[in-house]
């Protein structure tokens, strides 16, 4: 999310993107395909995952788009000089419960909410066991080898996580081309050549209107 002009935003990295423009406090009124503003959707539907610290009783959130504290959550402020106090930093031998957890708050689409019924979390902190409240749907409606893993890691105890694979400030994809292959990979890739080959691959989610 970027602001194109004060108090508009750009949703999305790829087209097609939605537009946004700022109603209120943690409030944005998003574009319609046929041009109308919809002043509840963002707040019914994306702002558990486009934006930080969403009040799930108001909808409000505190900052648009997502800052460290969404995947690091509550940090030490002596972090500076020990970064084993944060969450997923390299000295952190983060649990793949809790990296599945803070990943799958974003990425694990599809469900929702059993507190509040929203398709995002009900107050959920970095850190904090997201199944505890978030219903995850199924492997149609999102990214299948995000449900895949996620369901790896909570019923068969794996210890192969999102980070084996992705390098998320840099936005590499060399750690992906090196992983070893397994059965989530072969959603999206073949079982033999190279793995820039991809199959036909859709991200289908109903909250996000994507087909």
């Amino acid at each position: 999310m970027k602001e194109s002009e004060p108090d508009t935003f750009t949703l999305g990295s790829r087209a097609p993107h939605r537009q946004l423009k700022k109603t209120g406090y943690g409030k944005f009124a998003i574009q319609e395909k046929d041009g109308s503003w919809n002043a509840t959707k963002f707040a019914d539907r994306c702002a558990g995952c486009h934006t930080t610290a969403v009040n799930a009783q108001t909808k409000a959130f505190t900052e648009f788009g997502i800052d460290c504290y969404a995947c690091h959550g509550v940090v030490n402020l002596e972090h500076t000089n020990d970064t084993s106090l944060i969450l997923l930093s390299k000295k952190n031998r983060t649990a793949p419960k809790t990296v599945a957890s803070i990943c799958g708050s974003c990425h694990l689409r599809g469900g929702k909410s059993k507190a509040m019924g929203v398709p995002y979390a009900y107050h959920y902190v970095a850190g904090d066991d997201l199944f505890s409240d978030y219903q995850a749907g199924n492997s149609s409606d999102g990214d299948r080898h995000v449900f895949r893993n996620v369901q790896d890691t909570l019923q068969n105890k794996s210890d192969v996580t999102c980070l084996n694979c992705h390098v998320v400030h840099a936005g590499s994809s060399q750690k992906h081309r090196r992983v070893l292959t397994s059965p989530a990979c072969l959603d999206c890739h073949n079982e033999t050549g190279p793995k820039k080959a991809v199959k036909p691959y859709s991200r289908a989610n109903t909250a996000c209107e994507r087909e």
